[in-house]
């Protein structure tokens, strides 16, 4: 039996990390999801705002509906504006 090989390169152990970091970034996001759908607002909120930086348009999009609606935090109406705005730059349409 063929023994698995190590990468031999950086792109392919780039490619190996962001296979990994995807996962567990995806994992982290149905979670948030999850305790967003049954009222938990706390831990969706906390949850979506560490992904938030990551880039992507729909954690930026929900965490300014949470940060404007006050559900698992005081309504900021600027807080939700900023993320609003980093949701749009980063092409969410919403």
């Amino acid at each position: 039996m063929r023994q698995p090989t190590k990468p031999k390169n950086s792109l392919a152990l780039a490619l190996a990390r962001l296979m990994t970091s995807v996962s567990g970034w995806s994992g982290q996001f149905d979670d948030a999801t999850e305790a967003k759908a049954r009222g938990d607002f706390s831990l969706a909120f906390a949850s979506f705002n560490q992904l938030a930086n990551g880039g992507n348009s729909n954690v930026q999009f929900e965490l300014s509906l949470l940060s404007a609606k006050g559900k698992g935090v005081q309504p900021n109406p600027w807080q939700a504006l900023y993320w609003l705005k980093q949701a749009a730059a980063h092409g969410n349409a919403q």
